[in-house]
């Protein structure tokens, strides 16, 4: 699957010397990479183990290392673009994954791992906290509570197995439905954090609300938009949950899709 098709540079084919750059990019992609007056494009190879995946090979020779200076990688599909960068500076392997789309829940399935459940403090003067429950529901992934509690407090959800790069996306979508009997919006929230301490408020990088629907014990549909073209962190994402001690006075979120988009 490496020939001179793919080379950069020219002259011959692989050599000891040189650098091959692998891109994994959606199926029917073309993917160009580019460094000063040097660009090539190449339209891949289906990918063996996934058929909505293809392959791109570059060979970098020797003369074009570099380590100041990244080799910009974009990738195109109609009107879909995302780009990356990578140093290329030995005779090594170098991967590079590109999506459009990060998805972590599709039609109620989580696609991006493992969802945590944590009890984490409201603020760091707090003194309530309590985990809440993760299930899988019909066509919903279900983050909060099934009663009130002994102790107010609070929780998160959030997606443990790896962090994500803010600086490729532009926003988050996120649709289904949820339960918030409480007076305070912001008791059904999503937030990052770049890693997570003992309070909601440490190292937190984003704090929205996903829904204004408030004092309702029934479940209310809701369908966001939030904005994290500023955010720049790598960051684990998730969802807050509220549970009080009076009855009713807890939150349910139940996620339908959830998704980031460039």
């Amino acid at each position: 699957m490496i020939g001179t098709t793919n080379a950069v540079g020219s002259g011959g084919g692989l050599k000891a010397t040189d650098a091959i750059l692998r891109v994994i990019a959606p199926a029917g992609s073309t993917v160009t990479i580019s460094k000063g007056a040097v660009s090539k494009s190449d339209a891949g190879h289906e990918n063996h183990d996934d058929s909505s995946l293809f392959d791109y090979y570059f060979i970098i020779r020797a003369s074009q290392f570099d380590s100041v200076t990244p080799w910009t990688v974009t990738a195109t599909l109609g009107t879909q673009s995302i780009s990356d960068t990578v140093i290329i500076d030995s005779a090594d392997v170098y991967s590079l994954v590109l999506a459009y789309t990060l998805w972590l829940v599709r039609d109620g399935v989580s696609e991006f791992g493992t969802i945590t459940p944590m009890a984490l403090k409201t603020s760091p003067d707090s003194s309530g906290a309590n985990a809440p429950t993760v299930s899988d529901g019909s066509g919903y992934i279900q983050i909060g509570y099934s009663s009130a509690g002994s102790v107010s407090g609070g929780g998160i959800g959030y997606w443990s197995d790896s962090k994500i790069d803010f600086s490729k996306y532009s926003s988050i979508h996120i649709d289904g439905t949820i339960r918030n009997p409480t007076s305070y919006p912001e008791n059904v929230a999503a937030s990052a954090w770049t890693s997570v301490g003992s309070s909601q408020q440490d190292n937190r990088i984003l704090y929205a609300n996903i829904s204004d629907s408030t004092g309702s014990t029934s479940y209310v549909a809701y369908d966001t938009d939030i904005d994290i073209s500023a955010l720049t962190d790598l960051a684990y994402f998730g969802l807050k949950a509220f549970r009080g001690t009076s009855t009713n006075t807890y939150t349910v979120t139940r996620v339908e899709n959830c998704y980031f988009e460039v």
